[in-house]
């Protein structure tokens, strides 16, 4: 696309530091300027803050002595912090988790990023395996790293499904075990809004159990957000040697609607994995806000299983009414194994019966190609639901579906009803102007 500096203005040309999911974002902000469009491309909770965050951020805030000033803290955080956040997990996994077991970090994005440096660093040259429909930064993506893995993929997207113990087999066959760097597991899964669930972890666990020298970074930043039961965890199941390799990452970014905050940790038994993440936070971060350290703790502290349940009903209703309206206007994905989403605020749709239509004529003028003229890929199809109808989803092939697939992810995270009111009438509006 041409143009995109001067129709979105940034200082000092960061422009080309932002990776593909950012720029799309701020061509809607900036179309947004002209007419309003309707969001529904990030993760971004319409949630309540979870009360516990704010009681305990006032306190923190109260009890502050403002004769003195509020000093530098521990790499890894504080121990009081620690050592309260280790006794909760412990109660939460019904395992025991250590003080020194515990690093707070400032979201899952940088979480992710110090998981990735740890895995680059002990894992040079070997396959990180992952699902091929993915959250960007699992491969190692980020602002701060150069993707350096091999990737092995477990093809998800065929069937749009979980991770099975039969797809993870299939794609393990033939690589030698000494190959095998990391797995990484999204559980509950952006961006497919499922969970893989006791039954398949419990065969699951047999397969990861051969590869000793492997590391697991297990992204659970949607814990807090699976309907009508209790998330079922990796680290919970696992064996005690198998919970030795595992990274496990928990946020309150999503669950908790606390993104502004930037509160999450990482946790782990692995000494060497610890030293390796707050040697990360050592030259990028230096330590997590002792405010949100504080919060999050006392959040983390009060949370049980009715809170759970509670904070997940929230979504659900709006998950369910938009998987109601892709069925009603065509739109939803055909595979059986995704009729019904059972955690986070993402449905994923099928906007295939758009390829090859006309594209709007204020869209042409920021592609580079003058023969550019209908929808030929999935970039395309967020772009013309962005510039026709004022809607702006995700295009999944950003998260690793194929480029001429259909798919769109849509957030289901809507602040007023006229929002839901809003996509019923423009999805059903597409499908009426697809009928002609």
């Amino acid at each position: 696309m041409k143009n995109f500096i001067d129709r979105v203005h940034l200082p000092n040309g960061q422009i080309e530091k932002l990776n593909k999911l950012e720029k799309l974002y701020l061509i809607a902000k900036d179309l947004n300027k002209k007419e309003p469009v309707q969001f529904a491309i990030f993760g971004k909770p319409s949630a309540p803050v979870y009360q516990p965050i704010i009681d305990a951020q006032k306190t923190y805030w109260q009890q502050l002595d403002n004769s003195s000033p509020i000093v530098y803290g521990e790499l890894q955080g504080e121990d009081e912090y620690r050592a309260r956040m280790a006794k909760a997990l412990s109660r939460q996994y019904q395992t025991p988790v250590e003080k020194d077991d515990v690093v707070f970090t400032s979201g899952g994005r940088i979480a992710i990023q110090a998981a990735s440096y740890l895995i680059r660093s002990l894992c040079a040259n070997k396959y990180v395996v992952t699902t091929n429909l993915f959250y960007p930064d699992h491969t190692g993506i980020s602002y701060s790293s150069d993707d350096q893995h091999n990737l092995l993929l477990i093809d998800v997207e065929k069937e749009m499904s979980s991770i099975t113990s039969e797809n993870l087999r299939t794609t393990l066959d033939g690589i030698d075990k000494d190959n095998i760097g990391a797995f990484v597991f999204c559980d509950p899964n952006n961006p497919m809004g499922n969970i893989v669930g006791k039954e398949e972890w419990l065969k699951i666990i047999p397969i990861l159990e051969q590869y000793e020298k492997s590391i697991i970074l297990l992204d659970e930043a949607y814990a807090e957000m699976v309907f009508d039961e209790l998330h079922q965890s990796l680290f919970s199941l696992a064996s005690e040697q198998l919970r030795e390799r595992i990274i496990l990452l928990r946020s309150g970014t999503k669950g908790f609607s606390a993104s502004g905050e930037r509160m999450a940790i990482l946790v782990s038994r692995n000494q060497s994995f610890i030293n390796k993440i707050v040697e990360y936070h050592a030259s990028n971060l230096v330590h997590s806000p002792k405010s949100a350290q504080h919060a999050y703790t006392c959040a983390m502290e009060q949370l049980n299983g009715d809170e759970q349940l509670r904070l997940a009903s929230f979504y659900k209703p709006m998950v369910r009414s938009v998987e109601a309206l892709l069925k009603e206007t065509d739109f939803a994905v055909k595979h059986d194994a995704y009729q019904s989403r059972t955690a986070t605020f993402y449905v994923i749709a099928d906007f295939s019966d758009l390829f090859g239509k006309a594209l709007p004529e204020d869209l042409l003028a920021i592609y580079d190609s003058k023969s550019k003229r209908v929808i030929e890929n999935n970039i395309d199809l967020a772009m013309y639901i962005l510039f026709k109808y004022k809607l702006a989803l995700m295009p999944m092939h950003y998260f690793g579906a194929k480029l001429n697939s259909g798919l769109l992810r849509i957030t289901c995270s809507f602040e007023h009803e006229a929002e839901l009111e809003n996509m019923q009438k423009v999805l059903r509006q597409i499908r009426q102007d697809l009928i002609g």
